[in-house]
Parts: structure tokens; sequence; C-alpha cells
């Protein structure tokens, strides 16, 4: 998340200086694939997250209820 700490930084300043014309786009190209980094970001820290609370859970020998629905989908 370093990325989006500034208002200059590498992911927030294409995104905040949105401009659409002929010559730019490439720099259009830029925008869409920064936005992309931010939602596939965000999706993997949720996962990492969940997977990293779920095995220090284990690990602290709490008990753990599986989704059977989820199970039965396999």
């Amino acid at each position: 998340m370093t990325g989006m700490w500034y208002k200059g930084s590498s992911l927030n300043s294409p995104l905040l200086s949105f401009e659409v014309y002929q010559q730019g786009f490439g720099m259009y190209t830029k925008y869409l694939m920064v936005g992309f980094l931010i939602v596939f970001s965000v999706c993997m820290l949720v996962q990492f997250m969940g997977y990293f609370l779920k095995c220090t859970a284990e690990l602290l020998g709490e008990e753990i209820e599986e989704d059977l629905e989820f199970q039965e989908n396999k």
C-alpha cells in the first residue's frame, strides 16, 4: 500500500490526473492498468489475510468451523 500513500505516488498519480485525448492513448492504458492493479492488490490482500488468520487460529488451537456448503461443492 506504499504506492497509495501520497497524492503523487505511483498508483494515485495516474488516477488523479486522468486525461483522455488522441495522443495520450498510451497514458489511458496506463490509467486502466493502475486501476486493475489496485483492485487486484486489494483482493489479494483480503485473500492473504483470511488465509493468515485461519492458519494463526489453527496454530493457537482454536476450533475452526468449516463451511459445509463449500466442501460439498468441491
